[in-house]
């Protein structure tokens, strides 16, 4: 999962058919959680595109998708939100999100 900043948001997620963006921070314990969770799921689904994004760095986006707690993850369909959860939780319960969302 690559981490992405405001103008990649822009060009790669929001036309992409499919996305999934981890609205993070480096200082924050859960989103430490998260990510290597996230690394791992996004392996099994090779048509989503997994991106993560400091919300620290990227004020504009976060505040435009109205984060405010993080981690926040939210599922993109052709640009426009599908579905969100807050918070860190297991790989299994992540997987199973990413597959009742993605239908694959």
């Amino acid at each position: 999962m690559n981490q992405i900043n405001e103008k990649e948001f822009q060009e790669k997620i929001l036309k992409a058919n499919m996305a999934i963006v981890d609205f993070n921070a480096v200082w924050c314990p859960p989103c430490k959680i998260l990510t290597p969770i996230m690394n791992e799921v996004e392996k099994n689904f090779p048509n989503v595109i997994f991106a993560g994004l400091d919300v620290d760095e990227n004020q504009m986006t976060a505040a435009a998708y109205g984060v405010m707690s993080i981690p926040t993850v939210i599922l993109f369909k052709k640009g426009v939100e599908v579905d969100r959860f807050v918070g860190a939780m297991p790989k299994a319960q992540v997987l199973n999100w990413v597959k009742q969302k993605t239908g694959q």
